[in-house]
């Protein structure tokens, strides 16, 4: 499957044997239909767990990635994670951050999906802004943790150096 109008609504009706195909042959996972949209997000809209679980494990998919165009339910701008959170629920929510979404990254207007979520009130809002927050405070725990490791090797490295001397 190489039209990628196809492969929207592959991902749009949940056929998971037509989308696995096109992931195996090598498909580029970041297409966009001829409207502009990413194809698979078609799956987000449609609540298709299983395929977003095929686009959201293949390493050549961008998760991070802001459609360039506007699709029925969303305007260009959103990133996956984005669409999740307004339109997905929480399971797709999961699904995607799983798959390594960037919680924090900055979408449309300046907002982030937490944001994004919050001024909307999709159903299920609560749940999902839940979740957006414990992954968001995971990756700022992370990263901490990681600048203060690197902080200490330097320091560490410095009195060698300086030992050394």
């Amino acid at each position: 499957m190489q039209d990628p109008d196809r492969l929207y609504w592959a991902c749009y009706y949940g056929r998971e044997d037509k989308t696995q195909g096109y992931l195996d042959a090598g498909g580029d996972p970041n297409v966009t239909d001829s409207t502009g949209v990413i194809a698979w997000l078609g799956a987000i809209e449609n609540k298709q767990p299983g395929v977003v679980k095929q686009f959201a494990a293949c390493e050549r998919t961008n998760l991070d990635m802001t459609s360039p165009a506007d699709s029925y339910y969303t305007q260009a701008g959103h990133t996956a994670l984005s669409y999740a959170a307004l339109y997905g629920g929480v399971e797709i929510v999961q699904i995607v951050l799983g798959g390594g979404a960037d919680p924090s990254i900055v979408v449309k207007d300046g907002k982030t999906a937490i944001q994004w979520v919050r001024e909307k009130k999709p159903e299920g809002w609560e749940e999902v802004v839940a979740v957006l927050e414990k992954a968001a405070a995971e990756k700022a725990a992370a990263e901490k943790a990681a600048a203060e490791k690197a902080a200490a090797a330097e320091k560490e490295k410095a009195a060698e150096k300086k030992k050394a001397a």
